[in-house]
């Protein structure tokens, strides 16, 4: 029998189905691998300690106190925070790979800021508390 017999008849279908869920990307509730996921966080929060070391050394320079950020200045680095994991997933060519996995775009966006804010509140903590 072809393999479009076996299909027609079903035996191949649950095979399929089986293989298809077994190594799927995502959860059946729609949540990502977790795989995906700690690599994203990661690397987010990478980026978020570099840009927050380089905007201490730069206010270290200015004379200003690093841990002590204006509002403005911790949105600024949540907003280059985002942008820089946006030009590292285009440079690394993963666009293509989370279209196919069905991850829009958008959806990347709280994996980028996560890092960035609980990152900044547990500062933001541990100077008020100092």
């Amino acid at each position: 029998m072809s393999a479009t017999g076996w299909l027609r008849c079903g035996i191949m279908r649950g095979a399929r189905q089986r293989i298809r869920t077994r190594y799927s990307i995502t959860m059946p509730a729609g949540i990502p691998n977790r795989r995906l996921t700690n690599e994203l966080l990661l690397r987010s929060a990478r980026n978020w300690l570099l840009l927050r070391t380089a905007a201490g050394g730069l206010l270290l320079l200015a004379g200003s106190d690093p841990l002590h950020l204006p509002i403005a200045t911790m949105i600024v680095i949540a907003v280059l925070c985002t942008a820089v994991g946006y030009v590292e997933v285009h440079r690394n060519h993963e666009g293509i790979l989370f279209a196919n996995l069905g991850i829009a775009p958008q959806l990347l966006t709280p994996y980028f800021l996560s890092p960035v804010i609980l990152g900044e509140v547990c500062i933001r903590l541990v100077v008020s508390h100092a």
